[in-house]
């Protein structure tokens, strides 16, 4: 009797084990094997124990591996009861041992298939549990980042583009480029960008006759009977804002030519300007727009106005190496060197920079040995800032991190000073110069920007219609991305596919296009939303589509 309770202990806590490391495995650890990410990933790090170099949910597969080897493998089971029949020996009589062994044995033999749905069932169980928990667990920290995103990211409202674009053929709009411009000419460039709890912040920026960012126009040849000093200034977005209402550039201009002492330095000449200012740009730009426009005006000084980050950027990718950062960038630099009159440089400070105390701008340090020329940090500058708030109304944020009309015309006289210094010789303050926009921005630092009254700033002081739009995108793409049924995360997992909220950009096949939504409070306006897309159809119902919520608004009219 004992001996028949002891045989049926050992095969039942065989399958029990197998069973409870079996789930430990799948469910707490296995999630590493099947689904290339770990437990701890997975928010279960309490469940997985460190044993010297192994980790109990390691230890767990291990045996449970062992132990589906010796129960689904009959003769290792024979071997196993022989084992066993010998250790009895030594406790029972031999007789009744041995009618329990074959006892055993041919229960064994003539329930194989019932003991294989056993230990078939002791993986099965636990690893489609685990499957569903990974699932779960996906869909759940989908649907709690886009909830995320609709309570605290900002909505971009355009109504066009600066080059030529997809946006252009659906919109019918009949763009023209200056065979020597970098943008569309003659073109109105309207953006609001909507803070979820600040509202909207309003932009209007313009191209000229030539198709570069400024309010007035802009000649290649010079006039006989003007005389001109010109200056091409080249940079990135910062140079050439798309998320201001004018242009500091143009600002700086003014500023030169208000200056009677300067001017008598030149022998009268009027200073001319030219914005060179490119979104997204780096040094691989910088050389392209001079060469492409820049060297055309004939300019008597040549200015880059750069940031740091504009060190990583290729026309493709990025480089993080400060080494590849400043060959790349005096690659570029060189030609514009060797084919200018005279080259200055100045590095724009960021938000962060002037913030977080002293910068060590390694690359620019590196970048002035190898060009042997003289950088001038902008940050030691400009004004007063160690007051925060100061600080704080030179740049657009939250809605974005450029400079505001107010810091654009902060940096215009700082970088004034800079260049009459450089030119001339002479020390001029610009601080309190007579401007446009000055007597407007300067004298309070609540006033970053002017303001501006649109069919965009409409949209974004509607907060009813704004809700309206974030409920109805949010509540489309949280059913398509987390409650649809058609679309497996662990199979996406397996085959290594990127997903979530975010664009997957090394799973785009270049599929992008527009999806219309309506306002109910104003049918006459269309928003049209932005989506790249893995697959078709370009909707957001598609779980293969994603978006940064930028929206180009269109007219029925």
């Amino acid at each position: 009797m004992y001996k028949n309770i002891i045989l049926f202990s050992i095969k039942k806590m065989g399958y029990l084990i197998l069973g409870l490391v079996s789930m430990y495995t799948f469910i707490f650890y296995g999630p590493i094997y099947l689904l290339g990410i770990s437990a701890a990933k997975l928010g279960w790090k309490i469940y997985d124990y460190r044993f010297y170099e192994l980790t109990s949910g390691k230890i767990a597969a291990i045996t449970s591996l062992v132990l589906f080897t010796l129960l689904v493998n009959v003769k290792i089971i024979h071997l196993t009861l022989y084992i066993v029949k010998l250790v009895f020996k030594f406790i029972t009589p031999p007789i009744k041992n041995t009618y329990y062994y074959f006892k055993f044995k041919y229960y064994i033999i003539h329930n194989t298939v019932g003991i294989n749905f056993i230990i078939i069932g002791c993986f099965l169980v636990p690893v489609t549990f685990g499957v569903s928990l990974y699932e779960v667990y996906i869909r759940y920290n989908i649907y709690k980042d886009l909830i995320a995103i609709k309570e605290t990211a900002t909505i971009w409202l355009q109504d066009n583009t600066l080059t030529i674009s997809p946006w252009d053929e659906a919109n019918g709009n009949m763009a023209k480029m200056h065979h020597m411009g970098l943008f569309k000419t003659f073109t109105d460039f309207n953006i609001s960008v909507i803070h979820p709890t600040l509202g909207p912040a309003n932009f209007h920026t313009q191209t000229n006759n030539v198709g570069l960012l400024s309010d007035r126009n802009y000649e290649f040849s010079r006039n006989p009977d003007v005389s001109e000093y010109r200056i091409v200034i080249l940079g990135d977005s910062m140079t050439g804002p798309s998320t201001s209402t004018y242009q500091w550039v143009d600002t700086l201009e003014d500023l030169l030519n208000s200056n009677n002492e300067l001017r008598l330095s030149l022998n009268n000449k009027k200073i001319r300007l030219y914005n060179l200012g490119w979104v997204g740009a780096g040094f691989n730009s910088f050389e392209d727009a001079y060469k492409r426009v820049g060297q055309h005006f004939d300019p008597d000084l040549v200015l880059l106005n750069y940031i740091e980050v504009d060190f990583e950027r290729l026309p493709k990718g990025i480089l993080t190496n400060d080494s590849d950062k400043v060959n790349n960038a005096s690659k570029h630099l060189k030609w514009i060197i060797e084919n200018s009159r005279k080259f200055s440089i100045t590095l724009m400070p960021t938000y962060n920079e002037l913030i977080g105390g002293v910068q060590n701008y390694n690359a620019t340090r590196l970048l002035e040995k190898s060009l042997n020329i003289p950088i001038t940090i902008m940050r030691d500058k400009l004004p007063s800032f160690e007051n925060i708030n100061e600080i704080e109304s030179w740049f657009n944020l939250p809605h974005d991190a450029h400079y505001s009309d107010r810091g654009g015309e902060i940096y215009a006289r700082a970088i004034a000073s800079h260049i009459a210094q450089n030119i001339s010789g002479l020390s001029i303050d610009f601080t309190n110069a007579k401007s446009k926009n000055g007597d407007v921005l300067l004298p309070n630092l609540n006033t970053r920007l002017l303001q501006i009254d649109g069919p965009l700033a409409k949209i974004g002081n509607d907060k009813t219609a704004v809700s309206q739009l974030k409920e109805n995108l949010y509540s489309r793409e949280i059913n398509a991305k987390v409650f649809s049924l058609d679309r497996f995360y662990t199979v996406k997992t397996l085959l290594g596919e990127k997903f979530g909220v975010n664009i997957p950009y090394d799973k785009l096949i270049g599929v992008s296009g527009f999806e219309q939504f309506k306002i109910k409070s104003n049918q006459s306006i269309n928003l049209n939303l932005l989506l790249a897309c893995v697959k078709k159809p370009i909707t957001v119902d598609n779980p293969d589509c994603y978006h940064h919520r930028h929206f180009f608004v269109s007219s029925n009219n």
